[in-house]
């Protein structure tokens, strides 16, 4: 358990390298993640830069440059004879969820975020105006923090012999694809505002050969006139980390789009799951390395990108009375099998909320 000064550093040179040293091993593990590099050293075998750069069609001069850098910074890279090979340690950390959830999600999906953080706190920019998170990389960041809970989603889904599910904002069906692939009796429907979304979906969902079972519908959820004909008989919904983003417009918008949703779909169910912030105590009790995600999520993400914030149970369950919603389930927190490790952190702060319509 590190403490405050061996985590931040103990000298103005600890402090500010390690700053130095974030911000890059950020940028280049997360690049070569999406160009393949890391993925070609996989195989165990020792492969010099040119051989990398061949494999991955990089810039050999830059990728150089790249694992240079992480040899020398990092523990993750050896190097003999000019070929370089993944560290044990790489082996263990580089493919864990937590790691790529972490690439995609945090650098890929919200780099923008920091990098117009100053033209956004002068009022010169906006976020949704002048700049976005980027969509594709989200999606796979958000499959990776959710996927812990598919298994419970899909059990609570046969439960309530719900067939054909809806995805609310579906992004690029990566959930909907994995749900289905794990339930080959399941039939779903994407639904998204985004056309940009539903296009990549579109691609994805026939890469996976699921065009038969997954249908695209484009829409807004606050308006099921644009979408309740289209889709045609539903059983249930799952909004997995997506109704908190309509807090920014307050609760009452939040339980006006339930409201919504049970007049036209009376006697269905629906599925949210949401992650469970941290109190000030919880942060003030954390050990200095459990931090960093959890404020990341809570004070970065949400706030510059003009979201609403996750909630605690208690104002979810305020909301759905506004929406007199039927709550027929609640579970905080969930286990999971196999390694831990390969979970991403905190993953059993997420809540799940069953309601009927």
């Amino acid at each position: 358990m590190a403490t405050e000064k061996e985590f931040l550093g103990t000298t103005l040179q600890e402090y500010t390298q390690n700053i130095r040293n974030g911000y890059a091993r950020a940028y280049i593990l997360f690049a070569l993640h999406e160009t393949g590099v890391l993925k070609a050293m996989r195989d165990g075998q020792p492969k010099s830069c040119e051989q990398l750069a061949a494999e991955c069609n990089v810039e050999p001069y830059i990728l150089n440059g790249a694992l240079q850098y992480l040899l020398f910074c990092d523990k993750i890279l050896e190097r003999k004879d000019d070929r370089y090979s993944l560290t044990p340690f790489a082996r263990e950390m580089l493919f864990t969820d937590t790691l790529m959830t972490f690439c995609w999600g945090a650098v890929g999906g919200y780099s923008m975020i920091l990098t117009e953080l100053i033209p956004a706190l002068r009022r010169q920019k906006k976020y949704g105006v002048d700049f976005e998170r980027n969509g594709d990389y989200l999606a796979v960041g958000s499959q990776l923090t959710g996927r812990g809970s598919y298994p419970w989603i899909l059990d609570k889904l046969r439960a309530l012999k719900a067939r054909r599910l809806v995805d609310i904002g579906c992004g690029s069906a990566a959930v909907l694809t994995a749900f289905c692939e794990m339930d080959r009796e399941l039939k779903g429907v994407g639904l998204d505002i985004a056309p940009g979304f539903l296009r990549e979906a579109r691609r994805r969902v026939d890469a996976a050969g699921l065009a038969d079972r997954i249908q695209l519908v484009q829409g807004d959820i606050t308006k099921p006139e644009q979408y309740i004909k289209t889709m045609g008989e539903v059983d249930a919904f799952n909004a997995m980390m997506v109704m908190h983003e309509f807090l920014r417009d307050g609760e009452d918008a939040v339980a006006e789009i339930l409201r919504t949703l049970k007049k036209a779909f009376p006697g269905k169910y629906m599925i949210i799951t949401e992650g469970v912030p941290a109190t000030e105590e919880e942060f003030a009790a954390m050990p200095w390395e459990d931090r960093p995600y959890l404020a990341f999520s809570q004070y970065v993400i949400h706030p510059f990108t003009w979201q609403g914030l996750p909630q605690l149970p208690d104002v979810w369950f305020r909301i759905f009375e506004k929406a007199k919603v039927t709550v027929d389930q609640f579970q905080h927190g969930h286990s999971f099998t196999g390694s831990a490790k390969n979970q991403t952190q905190y993953s059993s702060r997420m809540a799940h909320y069953v309601l009927k319509f």
